[in-house]
């Protein structure tokens, strides 16, 4: 954001974006606490079901915001339907949040592996009532699963 959002910015009402850079500015150079009220004031423009008064998830919050903003930054090219996935990966947003998660599928018959690469903006880890810490629900979710049923992998190099 050093380079200045706002003084690029093409929205002529309000901006997520503009108000965030100008909210971490503030912050910056503050050394009082102080209110976050243009962003609090505008909470439906960031998420559809935010409002002010009402008890909302942190994360739904943080979700919100961050596809705000990533939203914005594709506004200036076109939209999103107007720009590739491949250079939608490629804004600020998505370098300060964005991952890349990969799963993959072994064929226990023919042993052929099947990656898959997905973009992610966040990841969300399941915590089951047996895992202590954070790096147990990251186990949890990296293990190995077999996959039985209607869940079951369907091998392209198998049959």
């Amino acid at each position: 954001m050093e380079k200045g959002h706002r003084k690029e910015c093409r929205y002529n009402d309000w901006c997520f974006l503009c108000v965030f850079q100008g909210h971490v500015e503030r912050a910056s150079q503050s050394l009082h606490p102080f209110s976050p009220i243009d962003i609090l004031s505008r909470l439906p423009n960031i998420g559809g079901n935010l409002g002010y008064g009402r008890q909302e998830d942190a994360h739904e919050f943080m979700r919100f915001a961050i596809d705000t903003m990533q939203s914005v930054c594709l506004h200036e090219f076109g939209g999103e339907k107007a720009v590739d996935p491949a250079s939608q990966e490629t804004t600020l947003i998505q370098h300060i949040f964005g991952g890349h998660l990969q799963s993959q599928v072994i064929c226990t018959k023919c042993d052929r592996v099947s990656d898959q690469l997905e973009n992610m903006l966040d990841l969300t880890v399941e915590i089951h009532g047996d895992a202590a810490s954070l790096e147990e629900c990251l186990n949890q979710f990296t293990a190995k699963e077999w996959l039985q049923g209607e869940n079951m992998y369907k091998c392209e190099g198998y049959g």
